[in-house]
């Protein structure tokens, strides 16, 4: 990246979002886990598929921003040997979502409250 201010701000920009997400995730997982009430464990089995979303999200914009660079540092320049790297990184961004969005859910919990 040429503008290391728009790099310093993708940074920590990503770095806070995926703090933001972790923390709030051990914050719902710790009481889920411990079974404290009921609504903790519901709360979990839906923010676990948001939080999935948002890492989904992050990841298909890190890895579109990247295939922008490669298009226009490289290919539109006529450096043809970058075209295997492009091809490659599209197929591994439409793998990695697949995976992503492939990972059954996981079901309800039954669990009785004493």
């Amino acid at each position: 990246m040429d503008d290391e201010v728009w790099a310093r701000r993708l940074r920590w920009g990503v770095l806070g979002t995926l703090g933001i997400v972790n923390i709030s995730v051990l914050c719902i997982w710790v009481p889920a886990r411990l079974q404290i009430n009921m609504t903790y464990v519901l709360a979990n089995s839906i923010w676990d598929r948001t939080g999935k979303a948002v890492f989904s999200v992050i990841d298909l914009g890190l890895n579109l921003y990247f295939i922008f660079l490669i298009w226009s540092k490289f290919l539109t320049n006529g450096l043809g040997r970058y075209r295997v790297l492009f091809r490659f990184n599209c197929a591994m961004i439409v793998l990695s979502l697949l995976l992503d969005v492939s990972t059954p859910p996981r079901r309800k919990p039954d669990i009785p409250l004493a």
